[in-house]
Parts: C-alpha cells; sequence; structure tokens
C-alpha cells in the first residue's frame, strides 16, 4: 500500500465490527484523509464510545487517554480539526471577498461538480507544467520551452489547461513516441471553439456511444407493413444492424483508430449537421 492510502479493510473491519481504532495503521492514512476516517468512525459508533465531542473538536474521554488507543486517535482527531479550521478559514476568506454573491444557486451546484470532475480527472492522469514536459518532448537543456509551447498554445497544436494561476499539459495527449496524437492536433482547433481546455479533457476520457452507420428500411419495406407490431419488428431490426462504438475517444487514440476518432469529434462539434453512413436492412 502506498503513503497516503487508507486501508480499505480496515476500515470495513471498524464498520462492520466497530472495534477499537486501535485497528487503523494511522500511519497509512494522508492528513487530506482524516475526515473521512472520522466519518467511518462515527458511522461505527467508535467515537461515542472513545471521544466527546467540543466546540474545538473531539477529545479523548479521561478513561481511553492513558490506554493503547490514545496515540492513534489523537494523530485522527488532531488532524481532523486541523481541516475543519482550514474549511472554515477558507469559507470565511470567500465570504470575505463576496466572490459568490452575484452566482446563482445552480452556478454553484454547476462550480462544485466542474471542480469534483476536475479533481478526479487530476487524480487519474497527469498533468505537468513546462518545464517537466520538456523532457517528455525531447528538448535539450538549452531549448526555450517556453516559448515553443506558447507558439503551440497560439496555434492551438497542443492541449492545455488553466490552474491555480498557471499552465498545465496533460500527458494523455501523448503516444508512446512522445508526440501529440495526430488526430488530436488536427482537432483541438475545432474542440477549443467553444470549450475550455478541461472540457476537452473530460470529453477525452468520459465513455460515451456513436452510431458509426445507420441501418435503414428501404420503401418497399416500409410500404409493406401492415400492423403497428411489424413496424416494431422492423424498428427494432434497424436499431439492431446499426453499428455503434462505445469507448472513450482517449482510448481510440491509443488503439490506434483514428477514423473512429474522428467520427467521436465530429459527434460532438456538429452532431446535427453529421452525415451518418446508411446500409439497407436486412429482413
Amino acid at each position: 500500500m502506498k503513503k497516503g492510502e487508507i486501508n480499505m479493510t480496515e476500515r470495513v473491519t471498524i464498520r462492520e465490527k466497530s472495534v477499537a481504532p486501535a485497528a487503523f495503521n494511522t500511519s497509512l492514512i494522508h492528513p487530506g484523509n482524516m475526515t473521512i476516517v472520522v466519518e467511518e468512525l462515527i458511522n461505527a459508533m467508535v467515537l461515542n464510545d472513545y471521544a466527546i465531542q467540543t466546540p474545538n473538536g473531539y477529545l479523548l474521554k479521561g478513561d481511553i487517554e492513558n490506554s493503547v488507543y490514545a496515540d492513534g486517535l489523537n494523530r485522527i482527531f488532531k488532524a481532523a480539526n486541523e481541516a475543519d479550521v482550514l474549511k472554515h478559514d477558507n469559507l470565511h476568506h470567500l465570504s470575505e471577498e463576496d466572490s459568490f454573491s452575484e452566482a446563482s444557486e445552480t452556478e454553484i451546484i454547476l462550480l462544485k461538480r466542474f471542480t469534483d470532475k476536475r479533481n478526479k480527472l487530476l487524480r487519474s492522469h497527469s498533468f505537468v507544467k513546462s518545464k517537466e514536459l520538456s523532457s517528455t518532448l525531447g528538448y535539450d537543456k538549452d531549448s526555450n520551452i517556453a516559448r515553443i509551447l506558447k507558439a503551440k498554445r497560439d496555434k492551438l497544436e497542443i492541449l492545455y489547461v488553466s490552474h491555480l494561476g498557471a499552465v498545465f499539459y496533460p500527458l494523455m495527449q501523448f503516444n508512446t513516441s512522445a508526440e501529440i496524437y495526430p488526430e488530436l492536433i488536427a482537432a483541438l482547433p475545432k474542440l477549443n471553439q467553444s470549450r475550455s481546455g478541461w472540457d476537452v479533457c473530460f470529453w477525452l476520457t468520459d465513455e460515451r456511444t456513436v452510431m458509426i452507420d445507420k441501418a435503414v428500411p428501404s420503401d418497399e419495406q416500409i410500404q409493406a407493413l401492415s400492423s403497428i407490431d411489424e413496424i416494431a419488428k422492423l424498428g427494432e431490426k434497424a436499431h439492431e444492424q446499426s453499428s455503434y462504438v462505445t469507448s472513450t475517444p482517449l482510448k481510440l487514440l491509443q488503439d490506434g483508430l483514428g477514423g473512429v476518432f474522428q467520427v467521436f469529434c465530429q459527434d460532438l462539434i456538429n452532431p446535427d449537421e453529421r452525415i451518418i453512413p446508411e446500409k439497407r436492412v436486412v429482413i
């Protein structure tokens, strides 16, 4: 198990058996996950047995303070209390700036959804700054990587996002030869017309189903229909004989399916104007 991860087996043990918190290997718990740990303890009713809640956070009960559980519990509560203070400070800072006073409830909800999706993406894929990217692209140390990347950004030849006041580049856009997928470069100008870099990253990594070709009944087949049941059966056959691909656009690039990737791009950019190849329904 990597440092910073929670031992899931021990979490399940605490939830199901309500055993003492000594079952936690607290050295494996990242401080940022402490709030989750405390929630697990609350759900398991362990806190009621070993601590009391005060305005300043959770404190150990007197008979537990000198027990074998004290060190682990104190570390958990200390980190959780610090996280609560930090959360309060952040909210206080936002309220002083009045950042969201003009935002509607819907806009705030959408912002929360975006940040959750962004953070999930940051955990699952690597995003690097220009200096870290230089070795990936094979530039020598004397190259002005910042100028080179800016030129690529201006020409929409590279995918990038803005985060924490800096520019980051997702490594997902590079193939095994450390080159940006040619199909992606060709699509970036249109993809970026009304979308941010984050939107393009979300699209690349979200699975979707796209129709590749469509089975269509002939005029003779339609004219021969005499009942609702026959119409329904013909519609089912048309659906079954049409071709679909379910994938993430990124997976298509990785598998060398550039043509299908282009179809996915067309389906995103101009779904109403896209011409889907047709074939006849076979009865």
